[in-house]
């Protein structure tokens, strides 16, 4: 959530592209990529961007180096060409869990009971 091309939440995207990648179809590529990216953009399209009072929370340039964080990340570990353990499915599946939910809580609902502006 922010205004420049990055912010403290792009580590974030990026760190949610690598976990995207070895768990959300980890056999498939094409089904891996298409999934995961699509679901991170989606994300992304549905954020809110102007607080009520009118104040700009993200800006477009952010949401295009949030993209590019999450679609390097994923590049990066399907490159490496990594596998892991059913046990470290799970724990990263849960890492996934937490990271979307804090981001849809955030920056989708962010005036909501649990958002980031709640009052």
């Amino acid at each position: 959530m922010g205004i420049q091309y990055y912010d403290i939440y792009t580590i974030g995207h990026f760190i949610s592209g690598v976990i995207s990648r070895l768990i959300i179809f980890p056999s498939n590529r094409l089904k891996s990529f298409y999934t995961s990216n699509g679901i991170h953009l989606l994300i992304e399209m549905m954020e809110n961007n102007y607080h009520p009072n009118g104040t700009q929370l993200e800006s477009f340039k952010n949401h295009v180096s949030d993209c590019i964080a999450f679609f390097i990340g994923w590049v990066l570990i399907d490159l490496l060409d990594i596998t892991i353990s059913k046990s470290i499915y799970y724990i990263l599946l849960f890492i996934l869990f937490i990271f979307g939910f804090s981001e849809i809580t955030r920056e989708i609902y962010p005036f909501k009971k649990y958002g980031a502006f709640r009052a």
